[in-house]
């Protein structure tokens, strides 16, 4: 697989602070922890974000929008990748490698294909063709952006997986606690 992408540029208003910088285990941050995960699978892996926060640096996508919405991200695909690439927010670390390869898979023959479990749908979990970028645009103008909309007006695989604990999202420090719970972690902030 060729190219993935970790979004890491949010305002993490929820957290209180920049939940991409949480400690875990033995690396640096949990976005350190993705970034090694996934550069088992995938030729390139880079992170979208504002700023280089990252120590030590990781290798960045630069998010020069002002808003903090991933749809911004979504409609500049087309001007970095040829290919399906793999999104997943820094927040979500913890998806598994068959998943990942079974979405791959399911990409091949949708412009997106996300997961979901029995809680519900992962809009940013999942592989995204960059011909979706003229889509993403054309709601950017509308000052639609809503991801679910997105999914709406593309050719959108959803495939169902059973074990939700790998889409659990860091988003309070309530979160981290489930996690650490839940999954045997050692997240800490």
């Amino acid at each position: 697989m060729q190219n993935a992408l970790i979004l890491a540029g949010g305002k993490s208003s929820r957290m209180g602070f920049d939940k991409s910088l949480l400690k875990y285990d033995n690396f640096a941050t949990i976005t350190h922890f993705l970034y090694y995960k996934l550069s088992k699978l995938f030729a390139c892996v880079q992170v979208s974000a504002k700023e280089q926060k990252f120590t030590p640096p990781l290798p960045l996508l630069k998010d020069d929008f002002k808003d903090f919405a991933p749809i911004f991200v979504l409609a500049n695909l087309d001007k970095f990748f040829t290919s399906s690439i793999f999104i997943i927010p820094a927040d979500q670390p913890f998806i598994n490698e068959s998943t990942i390869l079974a979405l791959f898979e399911g990409s091949k023959s949708a412009q997106i294909c996300i997961g979901s479990n029995k809680d519900q749908t992962h809009p940013l979990c999942g592989f995204f063709n960059p011909s979706i970028a003229k889509i993403a645009k054309e709601q950017i103008k509308n000052q639609n952006y809503a991801i679910k909309e997105l999914l709406k007006a593309c050719d959108t695989k959803i495939i169902s997986f059973d074990e939700s604990e790998q889409f659990i999202n860091l988003n309070t420090t309530a979160d981290i606690s489930k996690a650490n719970n839940a999954l045997n972690m050692r997240l800490k902030y």
